[in-house]
């Protein structure tokens, strides 16, 4: 018996100096990896204080005003259906829609500006207070309203101008700061700001003059549109400056990889995370380049080329880590609508000067004839009095992501 107590004994001051021995071991890997995590905060501190910039005139003091005023609304589901060319009006939702005229000379003063700057406390890293990122959807729709009853009222060149008020909110949101959820929000209401140019260039809404002129603005939105990887740049600057807890024991064992050291796994994680940036960054300007031979753009050649990332097993900041991936794709999906929107302007300004629409796309514009989504020619089905713009989904499951557009005959 005192013999297995030995034993045992023995036993639970192996395990009690072995751990202590692997304290030892990371607090002393800790010591040689403080003075580089430091330097490494000291500069993420000191570029997120360089994307604050003195502007005089910021769109967002009037873009925050409409917030407030518009964070209390409950847009209906009818409101979609509106903005995909339903025309019924129900009482309930006209009620709802003479809300909103306040809100037009606010954005519309906002959208005046040269510049918005969202005031992000970048300083607080992961805590920072957000806007209201849901106002910012309700503005979009209430201003694509706006178009859709302009459109319906036969009042084209009025459309054109909300719609591209509406996009001017866009291009200043989505450049109001480098943070990715402002960048992914960026993208879902340029999507909504572009629902009604679809319903009037396929229902022959506009003449010559209005469609140069949303074509026009459909090049300068794909032109302004900043690289993902800038918002991916502003993430890893506010990670960089995150304050993470090193004491736990659960964090220093699971930090085997580097030697017990939780300072050392975000050290390599943040080198990890530059490295991923900096390649991810190649990858988003190969995505988007033109080609028509092989098929090496869009969703393929991110399926086959996008770098695997060392961050997903980096137990301090695998948690935290985007998916880059998916991210370029809805990306690209934007880029995708704003070509074949302009696309199809282009071919219905030609049908307005020659009276027939185009056989084929050839020997239209070289950039929006091709898919970013593929790297090829989009589907371009000619029927006479109708032609069809399509591509079916990447994923065949994805359905209700089909990017299709019929184009009619005007009569």
């Amino acid at each position: 018996m005192i013999k297995i107590l030995k034993t045992i004994g023995i036993v639970l001051l192996s395990i009690v100096g072995l751990f202590i021995l692997l304290f030892v071991i990371g607090y002393i890997v800790d010591i040689f990896s403080s003075a580089p995590l430091n330097a490494i905060t000291k500069k993420g501190r000191a570029d997120l204080m360089s994307y604050r910039m003195d502007i005089k005139d910021n769109a967002w003091n009037e873009y925050a005003q409409a917030i407030e005023k518009v964070k209390s609304f409950r847009i209906s589901t009818e409101a979609d259906i509106f903005l995909k060319g339903g025309t019924k009006v129900s009482p309930s939702f006209q009620k709802e829609v003479e809300k909103y005229p306040a809100i037009y000379p606010i954005i519309d003063q906002g959208n005046s500006k040269k510049a918005c700057q969202i005031p992000y406390n970048y300083e607080n890293g992961w805590k920072m207070e957000l806007p209201n990122y849901i106002a910012m959807q309700t503005i979009t729709k209430i201003i694509a309203i706006r178009t859709m009853q302009s459109l319906i009222q036969n009042e084209a060149e009025k459309s054109v101008d909300y719609t591209i008020q509406g996009l001017m909110f866009c291009d200043h949101i989505i450049h109001g700061g480098p943070v990715l959820i402002n960048y992914m929000v960026g993208v879902v209401i340029y999507g909504i700001t572009l629902k009604p140019f679809k319903y009037g260039i396929e229902n022959g809404k506009y003449n010559a003059d209005q469609l140069r002129k949303i074509s026009a603005t459909l090049s300068h939105c794909e032109e302004a549109l900043p690289p993902l990887s800038w918002a991916l740049k502003g993430e890893s600057d506010i990670t960089k400056i995150n304050r993470f807890n090193f004491s736990s024991l659960g964090v220093r064992l699971s930090c085997w990889r580097y030697f017990f050291s939780p300072k050392l796994a975000l050290l390599r994680g943040l080198n990890d995370l530059q490295g991923s940036i900096e390649s991810f960054s190649k990858h988003e300007n190969a995505s988007l380049e033109i080609s028509n031979n092989e098929i090496t753009t869009g969703y393929n050649y991110i399926q086959d080329s996008m770098p695997e990332r060392d961050l997903e097993k980096n137990p301090i900041l695998a948690p935290a880590e985007a998916n880059f991936s998916s991210m370029l794709k809805r990306k690209i999906e934007l880029v995708a609508k704003l070509r074949s929107l302009n696309l199809a302007a282009e071919i219905m300004e030609k049908e307005l000067k020659v009276g027939v629409l185009p056989k084929t796309i050839e020997g239209l514009d070289g950039k929006n004839i091709i898919n970013p989504l593929t790297g090829i020619e989009w589907n371009y089905f000619y029927g006479g009095d109708s032609a069809v713009i399509s591509i079916p989904p990447p994923d065949p499951h994805d359905l209700n992501r089909i990017l299709r557009l019929v184009l009619k005959r005007s009569m």
